[in-house]
């Protein structure tokens, strides 16, 4: 069955400290006059059947943004593949006819409306079971798809204490999206406080405003 948006599903991973923003949430602080989610959901939703937002802490604020809400079921220090795990467990249930997984950071406001696609028509191409991108040879395995086949992989690499999505790509059938040509403000990861007050002035300019 070709990949395509109707049998793709999506979960942006919330499920962090915040430990470089004094562990306030950072997904839901301000900006442009909304929550930092919001503007990932924007970008996300369009590209996959359905979405889900994993977290592990606020989850009455996240579920004001009507989009179901899960936290990770390996506990909280699992770190990004107990909340891919955590959409995939979702997906199986309620979503029937996906059988592939996009991840979205949920710090990342601003990415391509068509990474999704790039993703899956590189998994497609080269045959494998999970994609993840690379841009201007920095590794962004955060945007990423996966096969729920994997699901079982995932889950005994967390059983064993692998928790990095990098490591365990590696050893998996993977294939490499490289995006070299990347817009302004494009997969600006929003970590510090000066990275928000520069993703303002960014917004602004994208805005078309001053």
């Amino acid at each position: 069955m070709p990949l395509t948006k109707d049998n793709i599903s999506g979960v942006i991973l919330a499920g962090g400290r915040s430990s470089r923003m004094l562990f306030e949430n950072k997904a839901l602080l301000e900006l442009g006059g909304k929550p930092l989610i919001a503007h990932v959901i924007a970008g996300a939703k369009p590209q996959v059947a359905q979405l889900l937002i994993n977290a592990n802490r606020d989850l009455e604020r996240f579920a004001t943004l009507e989009i179901p809400v899960e936290p990770d079921q390996f506990g909280t220090d699992a770190g990004p593949l107990a909340g891919i795990v955590t959409g995939m467990q979702y997906s199986r249930k309620h979503l029937p006819n996906v059988t592939a997984m996009a991840c979205f950071p949920a710090d990342v406001p601003w990415f391509p409306s068509d990474i999704v696609a790039q993703l899956a028509q590189t998994m497609r191409d080269e045959s494998t079971q999970v994609a993840w991108l690379c841009t201007a040879k920095q590794w962004q395995p955060l945007f990423s798809l996966w096969s729920l086949s994997l699901e079982d992989d995932l889950i005994a690499a967390l059983d064993d204490g692998l928790y990095s999505p990098m490591a365990l790509i590696r050893s998996l059938p993977n294939s490499q999206l490289n995006i070299v040509d990347i817009a302004q403000g494009d997969f600006a990861n929003l970590n510090t406080p000066e990275d928000f007050a520069k993703a303002r002035i960014q917004l602004q300019a994208r805005n078309g405003g001053g």
